[in-house]
């Protein structure tokens, strides 16, 4: 087992796309925080959404190895999206220079 904290993308067996914080890599599973899956909306952007309503996105979760095809590091937008999304700390847009 490891323990790593970070940020993954993985790809499920059955062709669903989710990302999440992973907290500890065992031998046949990952626990993992906060998960969202990737949908595309009515005109073709991709939005993450909670993987799952009703449970507490503050508690982790096991997903197991045999599930997922692929595992990856988020693009930095992604990752950008994700931790605006999963955070409670609200961060202001980069400020600009105006030049008159």
């Amino acid at each position: 087992m490891t323990s790593n904290k970070q940020i993954q993308v993985f790809i499920l067996t059955n062709g669903n796309e989710m990302i999440a914080e992973v907290q500890d890599d065992h031998d046949d599973y990952y626990r993992i925080m906060k998960p969202a899956s990737v949908v595309p909306d009515q005109t073709g952007k991709m939005n993450l959404v909670p993987s799952a309503l009703t449970f507490n996105m503050e508690k982790s979760v096991r997903l197991n190895k045999s599930s997922v095809a692929m595992i990856m590091e988020p693009n930095s937008s992604v990752e950008e999206t994700y931790n605006k999304i999963t955070s409670k700390i609200i961060t202001p847009n980069k400020p600009t220079i105006l030049k008159g």
